[in-house]
């Protein structure tokens, strides 16, 4: 009897299926593209395993300890049929037709399993290549989090596009356990992060956690206690945390740390990381000297040197506090953040997009572009277009509400190093309007601006843009 399956990779149309397509990880933009095919595609479950149907045979080959060591013995054939595996498999594609030995249709296709887990998600993978499905028994396991990572690792060492995107929207039904919950966000693999369905992932896990614990007044809650330090060092990174005070956020990152860690060597390593992140410059002198400096937590250079640093930024005139970027000395503010770019103004007309900053819900980029004015040749001319920007992936998640910004265009000057505000407008963002911005923001031509005074003598424009989501329905 075949097991009970679990339909999960079938999309309604090729548009869907373009979430699954690598990405930029700079800029967010698609380079190219991996489609699913149609859910008809994946009718061949009575394929699979069936010699009948099946032209190739696939011989798992793994490791068996012997007297002097290891040697390969072959764990599990499977008969395949070479069409639909090479179909949905780049690796496989190449294998059966590059000409070496694994093109010769008389003789077995090896592949190397170092683990009985591997050679699981191997036969799970060949599974899902036929059906388009993952059986039961694979996520019935106790130890899923193990399982759903061998699966992801052989789905990309394999180029099966599809099966990355399928095991993602497993992985998402589980994140609500907080272990779980912070393995995606902390612990994913780098390489994997070229997928846009595992990228998204890790951006859900991270603001699935920041919306559990971004009331600081609720760290008392006996689960905050099972953050991990990469939890809590993530959390205190954030300037949109909702605190009453920073004097809140130290009181409880040290309660927290007090209750993980017994030894006091272990408290301040835990300190030792976390310290960076927390605003000393935003708490009263007072606070500072009853309840910080001289605490056993914080007895360490680098602590000392955080306090003192903070304590001489909020002493100092207005005029550096306002010029000066560490976040460290900011005050945290739930709904505004900053995208910095650095934009080169030469002939190229290509759009530039800035790194992705994830808040409120949505991933953000900052787009230059080269704007043409005007509505004749004679009179058209090229400016500078700066707009703020959704990234087109998020508009599954924006579906349901929009958002109104206010948004802040600062550039910097380079005689002397000093931010100079261009516009300041509000604008609405949603699903059907994913930019906003100026197309004239510097109210002179692309090549007036690429001569003056904010371009750097490699031909960059440093901007600033901040952002405040002003509300959001």
């Amino acid at each position: 009897m075949r097991p009970r399956i679990l339909r999960l990779s079938r999309v309604a149309s090729k548009k869907e299926a373009g979430s699954i397509e690598k990405r930029d990880t700079a800029t967010g933009k698609g380079t190219s593209s991996v489609l699913l095919d149609e859910p008809a595609c994946y009718d061949f479950a009575f394929a699979y395993g069936n010699p009948s149907f099946s032209d190739r045979i696939i011989w798992l080959q793994g490791p068996e300890p012997v007297q002097d060591g290891d040697q390969a013995v072959v764990r599990k054939k499977v008969p395949v049929n070479s069409a639909i595996v090479a179909a949905k498999s780049l690796v496989f594609q190449n294998m059966l037709s590059n000409g070496m030995a694994e093109t010769d249709k008389d003789r077995p296709v090896i592949v190397n399993v170092d683990s009985e887990q591997e050679e699981r998600a191997v036969l799970e993978m060949l599974y899902f290549v036929y059906t388009g499905t993952f059986s039961t028994p694979c996520l019935d396991r106790g130890d899923r989090c193990e399982e759903l990572v061998a699966l992801l690792t052989v789905a990309d060492k394999y180029g099966v596009a599809g099966m990355v995107a399928a095991v993602s929207k497993v992985w998402a039904n589980l994140l609500d356990d907080l272990e779980w919950l912070q393995h995606t966000a902390f612990q994913l693999p780098a390489p994997y992060l070229q997928y846009v369905a595992v990228k998204s992932l890790k951006a859900q896990a991270c603001d699935t956690l920041f919306q559990r614990f971004k009331e600081v007044t609720l760290w008392d809650d006996p689960v905050f206690k099972l953050l991990s330090l990469e939890g809590v060092s993530y959390l205190l990174g954030r300037s949109d945390l909702e605190a009453k005070s920073e004097e809140e956020v130290f009181t409880q990152t040290l309660a927290w740390v007090r209750g993980n860690f017994e030894v006091m060597e272990e408290r301040q390593a835990a300190m030792r990381e976390l310290c960076a992140r927390i605003r000393f410059a935003r708490m009263s002198g007072e606070f500072v000297q009853e309840h910080v400096i001289d605490i056993p937590e914080m007895a360490f250079p680098l602590a000392q040197r955080n306090v003192t640093e903070g304590l001489a930024f909020a002493a100092s005139s207005r005029s550096p506090k306002e010029l000066n970027e560490d976040s460290r000395f900011q005050a945290r503010k739930p709904n505004t953040f900053v995208l910095r770019f650095e934009a080169t103004l030469d002939a190229q007309s290509s759009d530039q997009w800035s790194p992705a900053v994830e808040r409120n819900g949505a991933t953000w980029h900052v787009l230059v572009r080269k704007q043409s004015q005007g509505a004749s040749s004679s009179s058209k001319k090229s400016t500078v277009g700066v707009f703020l920007s959704i990234a087109q992936t998020d508009v599954a998640r924006l579906t349901k509400f929009s958002k109104e910004v206010q948004m802040q265009t600062w550039v910097k000057k380079v005689a002397d190093g000093k931010w100079a505000l261009q516009r300041s407008e509000k604008h609405s963002l949603g699903p059907t309007n994913l930019e906003g911005g100026r197309g004239d923001v510097f109210a002179k031509s692309w090549e007036q601006v690429g001569r003056g005074e904010y371009v750097d003598a490699s031909g960059k424009v440093a901007l600033r843009v901040v952002v405040t989501v002003l509300s959001q329905a």
